[in-house]
C-alpha cells in the first residue's frame, strides 16, 4: 500500500507542477501551498502505514485523510497572497491539526484494543 501512497503522491505533484508551469493564473505562492498540501497528505497517509496499529482503524484513517488533503488542495488553490488576517490559512492549520490529533488519538486507542 506504501508503494501506491508514494506513486500517487509523486503522480499530483508533477501534476500540480505541470499545471503551475502551463497557466498563467496559478500563482507561484499558490503553486507552493498546494504543492505543499500534497507532500503533507502523502507524508500523512505514509505515516499511517508505517504506524502499527489494527487494520479496522487504518481504512478509515486513510479515507479521512484522503478528504482533508482534497480539501487542503482546494483551499491552497484559492489562498490569497496576503498573510495577515487570512482565514485560508486558519482553516489549513485547523485541518492539519485536526489530521494529527486524530492520527494520534486512533494508535492511542489501537494499542489499547487486545
Amino acid at each position: 500500500m506504501k508503494q501506491i501512497v508514494v506513486t500517487l503522491g509523486v503522480i499530483f505533484l508533477f501534476a500540480n507542477l505541470a499545471f503551475g508551469l502551463v497557466l498563467d493564473s496559478y500563482d507561484l505562492f499558490n503553486l507552493l501551498m498546494s504543492s505543499g498540501a500534497i507532500i503533507f497528505t502523502t507524508i500523512i497517509l505514509m505515516s499511517i502505514e508505517l504506524i502499527k496499529m489494527k487494520d479496522g482503524f487504518k481504512v478509515p484513517l486513510y479515507v479521512i485523510n484522503s478528504f482533508c488533503g482534497i480539501i487542503e488542495y482546494i483551499i491552497a488553490l484559492i489562498a490569497k497572497n496576503d498573510m495577515s488576517n487570512n482565514w485560508f490559512y486558519v482553516l489549513l492549520i485547523v485541518i492539519v491539526a485536526f489530521q494529527l490529533v486524530l492520527l494520534t488519538a486512533t494508535n492511542v486507542t489501537s494499542k489499547k484494543i487486545k
